[in-house]
């Protein structure tokens, strides 16, 4: 499922499920409830990419030797944050990839297929505040397996809103 949320945020939605008219109903209702809209098939699709990504928590090595074997390998990028290492890969390479960091670092503490944007776009404090209401209301429906969005927020914005 494809739509827009609020400040014309690209969400992508991966739903598995046994009856479509009613998770289609489920997802469209969550949209308007949060000041979305879901769309047609292809509105926002084209702006994401489908990547493998393997993430290790930052005990598990230095940053240079978890992004060295991760290159060795044919990852495509490695990024750092506060949770650790996330290793992101080509999904023809993602068992390869996967793997191989398994053997140097032990089990990831996730790994799996997912969605990247290709371009982002900064949200302010209100938008955002109605965006993580919208994203979190799609990840509570049992059908939905996974939530992307094309969003940035700064920082500090962040900490204010998650605190």
């Amino acid at each position: 499922y494809e739509g827009y949320g609020p400040g014309g945020i690209a969400v992508l939605v991966d739903a598995v499920t046994d009856n479509r008219n009613r998770t289609a109903a489920e997802i469209r209702s969550i949209f308007n409830k949060h000041s979305g809209n879901l769309g047609e098939t292809g509105c926002v699709a084209f702006m994401f990419k489908r990547v493998g990504t393997i993430r290790f928590s930052s005990d598990v090595a230095t940053e240079e030797e978890v992004f060295e074997e991760a290159l060795i390998l044919g990852a495509s990028d490695c990024e750092v944050d506060i949770d650790g290492y996330e290793v992101i890969c080509d999904p023809n390479d993602f068992a390869l990839v996967s793997e191989g960091l398994e053997k140097s670092f032990g089990k990831p503490s996730g790994a799996g297929l997912s969605w990247q944007a290709q371009t982002t776009v900064e949200i302010d404090g209100d938008s955002a505040e109605v965006l993580f209401k919208l994203l979190e209301a799609l990840d509570d429906c049992d059908d939905v397996q996974q939530v992307s969005a094309n969003f940035e927020v700064a920082d500090e914005l962040m900490q204010r809103l998650s605190g």
